[in-house]
């Protein structure tokens, strides 16, 4: 097996096993709300960093509809209640150095305050990938802001 493949099965599990660990993550009291991980891919298209707060169904679409231009078949759009939920989409851009996502770290009443996971070890992926992951959080007019 070459070094490079190597690494991307590494990297491969890496992601694998620490996202369905980060299924529900919530903030250190019980009375406030858990961001949810809906989905994770490594492939967005978008080239720089990217953070999108969606609503509605119609800007969920629009952002499938992107990714899943060079996709046969396409990702399928999560379903969402977006009368009771919002989903806060991080595109990481193109990179060979993935994070593991986003946490909720904080929460006040003007903002969710969400932190990058960076891995201890950074794991060097030979291919260029531009990961994104969709979260759920409950709806609001608060800001989102990525620290």
């Amino acid at each position: 097996m070459s070094r490079g493949t190597m690494l991307f099965c590494s990297l491969f599990l890496l992601l694998h096993t620490s996202c369905k660990s980060q299924n529900s993550i919530s903030s250190n009291a019980a009375n406030e709300p858990t961001i949810e991980l809906v989905l994770v891919d490594n492939y967005s298209g978008f080239i720089t960093e990217e953070l999108l707060i969606i609503k509605d169904q119609k800007s969920l679409q629009l952002f499938f509809a992107q990714i899943n231009k060079t996709r046969k078949p396409g990702l399928m759009p999560p379903e969402i209640d977006f009368t009771k939920n919002m989903l806060v989409i991080w595109c990481e851009g193109e990179t060979q150095n993935t994070s593991l996502g986003l946490s909720l770290y904080k929460e006040t009443k003007a903002a969710y305050h969400l932190s990058k996971i960076i891995p201890t070890a950074q794991i060097k992926n030979a291919a260029i990938i531009s990961p994104f992951f969709v979260y759920k959080l409950p709806l609001s007019n608060k800001k989102v802001l990525v620290e």
